[in-house]
C-alpha cells in the first residue's frame, strides 16, 4: 500500500472513530491531525529501517506528545485526542492473520503473526506511557516551583 493511501486512511479512520466516540465536532480536526502524525511518524521510521517496535514506539510517542500539548491548549482530557489518534497504529492486520492462522491450523504463521501483534502493541504502550510519565514529572516540577515561588 502506498504511503499516501496509508496517510489518507489513517485520517479517515481517526475521523470515523472520533465520530463513533461522539467527540465534539470542533475537536475532530485536531484528532484527525493526530492520526496523521502517528501514521506519518510510523512510516518515516519504517522507511529508515528501524523495525516494527521502534516505529510503533516513535509514532505513539509523537502522537502522545501532540495530545498532551493539545489537551493543555484546548483544555480537554488527553484521551480525547490520544485514543482516536492511536487507531492508525493498531496492529489490525497482524491480529487478523494471527486468528486466521489459528483457524487454518498453521501454527508457524500463527506464532510469527502473534509476535508481530505483541511487538506493535508493546511499542505503542511504551511510547504512550513514556511520554505520559515524562509529562507528569515535568508538570510536577513546574507546579512545585510555582508553589514555592509564592
Amino acid at each position: 500500500m502506498s504511503n499516501a493511501i496509508m496517510l489518507i486512511t489513517s485520517v479517515s479512520g481517526t475521523v470515523g472513530l472520533s465520530i463513533m466516540f461522539r467527540l465534539d465536532l470542533r475537536r475532530i480536526p485536531t484528532a484527525a491531525l493526530g492520526g496523521l502524525i502517528s501514521c506519518g511518524v510510523y512510516l518515516i521510521f519504517m522507511a529508515m529501517g528501524t523495525g516494527l517496535f521502534t516505529s510503533s514506539l516513535a509514532g505513539a510517542a509523537a502522537v502522545s506528545l501532540y495530545s498532551e500539548i493539545c489537551a493543555r491548549i484546548l483544555r480537554a482530557p488527553v484521551t480525547v485526542f490520544l485514543t482516536p489518534s492511536l487507531i492508525p497504529l493498531m496492529p489490525g492486520s497482524y491480529l487478523y492473520y494471527t486468528m486466521y492462522s489459528v483457524f487454518r491450523k498453521d501454527f508457524p504463521a500463527f506464532a510469527q503473526n502473534a509476535v508481530y501483534t505483541a511487538v506493535v502493541g508493546f511499542g505503542v504502550a511504551v511510547g504512550v506511557i513514556s511520554v505520559a510519565a515524562v509529562t507528569k514529572i515535568i508538570l510536577s516540577k513546574l507546579h512545585n516551583r510555582k508553589k514555592y515561588a509564592e
